[in-house]
């Protein structure tokens, strides 16, 4: 195995997986010196697994390469160890479940508008304090339509008057479409 393959190795599986793994791997490289009593000894509590990571960090330790890329690991601050992980993860479960449960009283506040505010009581009671607002509305906008048809008038009596002072006639000044805005906002005025 390579040295990247194995790093993958151990990284993704437990001492278990890497058990089975190697057992495996030897039955099928030397499935007549093994009998099932001693396959069944090295995988006694993952026995095997244990004993290969023991001489694997035995064989690590004395590495100078490793040893300087765990110092380098360590002074970068990447390199953390598995309580820091837990706590971490504890962490975030803590916070997820905060979360979730505001989340929850909110779905259960809306739920309970929802449920009142379906009440025939209530919804008619709602109904018509929005229709008395759209009432107010109109009334109002019908007010500043009024308001622009009486300036527009305003503007077309101050431009015949204006066209008659210098004998031009109103009908080159006003064009038709402004005719139309007109008849149109005294229509709406009504």
């Amino acid at each position: 195995m390579s040295e990247p393959a194995l790093a993958a190795l151990l990284q993704d599986c437990e001492i278990g997986v890497l058990s089975q793994l190697l057992l495996e791997h030897l039955q099928s490289q030397t499935a007549s010196v093994l009998n099932p009593s001693l396959i069944k000894f090295l995988a006694y509590k993952n026995l095997l697994g244990h004993a290969v990571l023991f001489f694997l960090r035995e064989q690590l330790r004395d590495n100078p390469r490793f040893e300087r890329t765990l110092a380098a690991l360590r002074q970068e601050g990447m390199l953390f160890s598995l309580r820091d992980f837990k706590q971490a993860q504890v962490d975030l479960k803590s916070s997820l479940e905060k979360k979730l449960s505001a989340i929850e009283q909110h779905l259960a506040a809306q739920n309970e508008r929802l449920i009142v505010a379906a009440s025939p009581d209530d919804l008619s009671q709602l109904l018509d304090s929005k229709v008395e607002v759209v009432i107010a509305a109109l009334s109002n906008l019908q007010y500043v339509v009024e308001k622009i048809a009486s300036n527009v008038e305003m503007i077309l009596a101050e431009l015949r008057e204006l066209a008659a002072r210098i004998d031009v006639s109103a009908k080159r000044i006003i064009r038709l479409p402004l005719c139309r805005l007109v008849v149109l906002l005294q229509v709406w005025a009504i």
